[in-house]
């Protein structure tokens, strides 16, 4: 699939007649607030950086990321136009707004080397594996020399019952290469340097990795 002109993609919760229940199930369901939060804090954007956050959804982190760095430029993508009407009105309410912008995580539309950071939060599990190493390969490209992408998604599971789950959850989603622990192997044969583990919970389940262009 060229990946410039993707037009088909699993939406949240994978179904979009579900888009309207996506925010309360994940502030509810997933907590969304207790794995946002180290992401916000490990981003700690200086002013002037811009920021990317791919496959926004509804805006709630691309929301946050703007409110804990007023002095930067946040932009939000998601290819999901039902996500982006949702977001903009969030983005409408909230006292520091990002800007949002409708497109493919495969072709970002940014110039090579002019994002300091790129930001991936929950959305990689829905891709198959070549689109997963194109948004690697774009945030390698679009990334400052000093510039980071900040990945947080599912990883191995540590234990059975996780394991269960996980084969549940592979029905519907794109993850087997979050759970067979592909994801930081696919980051360095894209292109990334050093790739590292920041913070994890429920036994690694969830996982955010920081990968800087050129270490």
């Amino acid at each position: 699939m060229d990946m410039s002109t993707q037009t088909t993609f699993i939406p949240g919760l994978s179904d979009p007649r579900l888009t309207r229940f996506y925010d309360p199930v994940m502030k509810w369901v997933f907590w969304e607030e207790f794995f946002r939060r180290p992401l916000v804090d490990a981003v700690q954007a200086a002013p002037g950086h811009t920021i990317i956050d791919v496959g926004c959804g509804t805006g709630t982190l691309t929301i946050a990321l703007a409110q804990a760095a007023p002095e930067a430029t946040v932009f939000g993508l998601d290819i999901d136009d039902a996500m982006l009407v949702q977001a903009h009105a969030k983005v409408a309410e909230a006292s520091s707004g990002p800007a949002l912008v409708q497109g493919s995580a495969g072709a970002l539309p940014w110039a090579t080397g002019s994002i300091d950071t790129v930001v991936a939060s929950m959305m990689v599990h829905h891709l198959p594996p070549a689109q997963k190493e194109a948004l690697f390969a774009e945030a390698r490209r679009v990334l400052s020399p000093d510039g980071a992408f900040f990945l947080l998604d599912f990883n191995a599971p540590a234990t059975e019952w996780q394991a269960t789950v996980a084969r549940a959850v592979a029905r519907f989603e794109q993850i087997d290469d979050n759970l067979y622990g592909r994801l930081p192997v696919m980051l360095r044969t894209t292109g990334s340097g050093r790739v590292d583990v920041i913070w994890q919970a429920f036994n690694s389940l969830l996982t955010l990795y920081r990968a800087r262009k050129d270490d």
